[in-house]
């Protein structure tokens, strides 16, 4: 079951990015939508979101191998 949870959730994922790449609006992709929630237009929101990015890239390398 937990397989098959998270199947759909890639595939609703990937589904959208593709229809969000297709039909060319600006501001609706996931980068777009990342970049405006975590204001990471700014020097101060850039320093922050490569905080908790890297913090959980090694937390979920962690995960995975350990």
């Amino acid at each position: 079951m937990p397989d098959l949870i998270w199947a759909n959730l890639l595939v609703l994922c990937l589904t959208y990015e593709l229809f969000t790449l297709v039909d060319n609006t600006d501001g609706n992709t996931l980068s777009e939508r990342f970049r405006a929630w975590f204001r990471v237009r700014t020097r101060s929101g850039r320093a922050v979101f490569a905080l908790i990015w890297t913090g959980f890239a090694a937390w979920f390398l962690v995960h995975i191998l350990g």
